[in-house]
């Protein structure tokens, strides 16, 4: 065969080659693009919380919309009556919060895992005097019989974690302290400025305004737990939580929010993104955070970490947290029941 038949044979074969492969993208490519978007209500329950921070940054990114989800944030004073009245789609929820619902009878699901570890600290006026214990265990919080402590909404995530922080130090929260409702961050900083309460169980970001600003210290802090603490939140601290009907109604949306979340998590994590994730949270508490807090911020958020699922371990240790706080007395609960694809 003379090298020019060769060569047309070769072209040839080529040809068909490159069809059948632009044949087979389209085919395969069709289907996923054509996929119709989900708009997703997405509840955030603290604007200056960073926890909602992996939200906007899918908002911003555009990594939801990639997945196939139209994301608005809704701004909710606490994410479980919204999302079971229908307002709201999914939820940024705390274990706590999302097993009451379950101990009443609610049927709402984790979709996916948002923050792995607690950032929560209890703090108090420098000239406290139980600010000499601080780091000591349980001496610091067993020091709080008698006295005031502030948390954000009752029933929630501080709320309960604060709870069950005095049971494991050996106080009754219901009988040797005072636990009172003030609202998230901003009230719960004044009424400790102004000495209406004497502790509060303070989030991120105002553990580092307060400590920045010397108005207060951690007497315990969760991201550094002094030796021989049982880990009273054992699992991880922010969900995704769904309401029943609408995931029924959308079973994709589970997986596209898990998958979603998985590369928001990545993006946050690369220190080539510093500077834009910086931005994001600049942009969220404006001129009134100092550049100094939103670096703190980021560390904590890193030293965290971020995993997008949720598994039955997690759920067996939510159980339990709950039973030691008396809100759960039930033990027919089945993980596969309220967890998606655990």
């Amino acid at each position: 065969m003379s090298s020019t038949k060769i060569n047309k044979s070769l072209c040839g074969i080529r040809s068909v080659m490159v069809t059948l492969i632009s044949f087979l993208l389209v085919a395969f490519a069709v289907p996923a693009l054509s996929q119709p978007t989900i708009k997703v209500r997405f509840g955030v329950n603290n604007p200056y919380f960073p926890g909602n921070t992996p939200v906007s940054v899918g908002v911003t990114t555009g990594i939801f919309k990639k997945h196939g989800l139209d994301v608005e944030m809704v701004a909710t004073q606490s994410p479980m009556p919204p999302l079971l009245a229908g307002s709201t789609d999914v939820t940024l929820a705390g274990a706590p919060p999302w097993l009451s619902a379950v101990a009443m009878g609610q049927k709402p699901m984790v979709l996916a895992t948002l923050l792995a570890k607690n950032s929560q600290a209890v703090m108090v006026k420098p000239d406290s005097p139980i600010a000499k214990f601080k780091g000591q265990w349980p001496e610091s919080i067993h020091a709080l019989r008698g006295m005031k402590i502030g948390v954000t909404v009752a029933g929630a995530q501080v709320d309960l974690t604060t709870r069950y922080l005095l049971i494991e130090a050996g106080l009754d929260p219901d009988k040797d302290v005072q636990v009172l409702a003030l609202g998230s961050g901003v009230p719960q900083v004044a009424a400790l400025e102004q000495g209406r309460v004497d502790a509060i169980m303070a989030v991120v970001p105002f553990v580092q305004l307060l400590e920045s600003t010397k108005k207060a210290v951690a007497i315990f802090d969760y991201s550094s737990l002094p030796k021989g603490v049982p880990a009273p939140v054992d699992q991880p601290y922010m969900l995704v939580v769904g309401n029943p009907a609408f995931v029924s109604k959308q079973p994709e949306v589970g997986p596209r929010i898990r998958a979603a979340l998985q590369e928001v998590g990545e993006w946050m994590m690369n220190p080539a993104n510093t500077g834009a994730l910086k931005a994001e949270l600049a942009a969220g508490f404006g001129t009134s955070v100092a550049p100094e807090t939103i670096d703190g911020i980021i560390e904590q958020l890193r030293r965290g970490g971020m995993r997008a699922n949720y598994t039955c371990d997690d759920f067996a240790s939510g159980v339990r947290l709950m039973k030691a706080l008396k809100k759960l007395d039930r033990d027919d609960l089945k993980c596969s029941d309220y967890v998606l694809n655990p």
